[in-house]
């Protein structure tokens, strides 16, 4: 069995393309499991960071932000 990898939040932001900001933004919203270690540096495991990833959909043009579902219901505030 291969050991867990994990990564800092400068080689997570790096492995997916984006700023430090995005990984430590979807840590604090809880869409990114993360982990301290000594010193209080934070380490994210690598199947956590595919499991962020969110597919793509040929001829889909929304734009979600990561983990949002479209709303269905158009419907306003039940009263």
């Amino acid at each position: 069995m291969a050991e867990k990898q994990f990564l800092s939040i400068l080689e997570a932001a790096k492995f997916l393309s984006c700023s430090t900001q995005t990984i430590r933004r979807l840590i604090k919203k809880g869409a990114l499991p993360a982990g301290r270690i000594a010193n209080n540096h934070i380490r994210i495991a690598v199947e956590d960071l595919l499991d962020v990833l969110v597919p793509v959909i040929p001829g889909d043009t929304r734009k979600l932000p990561m983990h949002q579902k479209p709303n269905k219901d158009k419907k306003g505030p039940t009263k």
